[in-house]
């Protein structure tokens, strides 16, 4: 089974705004495709609350292979409760959202994601040298990889921050 080490605590992002939910979305698939993450929806949702409410939510699993054995991960938890509204601009009126925005962010290291040096009875010296190399060489790249994903968190949330701030209607 693949080793995770977690980088950091979930930070979340909350915000009271209007909005606009297409782009947003959109926003954040590009923010994490340029830096060559892949995206894996786990779930979409758009239910209707009653009242003109709505319920937008996701989560992904945003994967970048850095070598062989190892992948960075960002999960991204996105829920938002919202009114659509219509909203002045300078091409005239659009649609829009008003509401609550909540955005979590949690990452972490995936090690031996191939699952080749678990313990087995058929080659148990694998798992012994993926422990010494671990212990004595590969420690400085963990940690390289390790300070990029924190780094890769940091800069997602305060880019969504400028976006929020930028991308409001009110």
């Amino acid at each position: 089974m693949p080793q995770m080490d977690f980088v950091s605590p979930v930070k979340t992002i909350t915000k009271s705004l209007v909005y606009n939910q297409k782009d947003l979305y959109k926003f954040l698939m590009k923010w994490f495709a340029e830096r060559h993450y892949a995206i894996v929806e786990l779930d979409y949702t758009e239910k209707d609350l009653g009242e003109g409410k709505k319920l937008y939510g996701f989560n992904w699993a945003n994967e970048k292979k850095i070598e062989e054995f190892t992948k960075l991960i960002i999960e991204v938890g996105f829920e938002a409760k919202a009114i659509n509204t219509m909203v002045e601009t300078e091409n005239g009126q659009r649609k829009a959202q008003k509401g609550e925005v909540k955005v979590d962010f949690k990452g972490f290291v995936l090690k031996d994601v191939e699952d080749d040096y678990t313990l087995s009875k058929e080659a148990p010296q694998r798992r012994l040298f993926k422990e010494i190399y671990a212990k004595f060489i590969g420690n400085k790249r963990m940690n390289r990889f390790e300070a990029q994903l924190g780094k890769d968190i940091n800069a997602i949330i305060t880019d969504l921050k400028t976006y929020l701030k930028a991308h409001r209607y009110d």
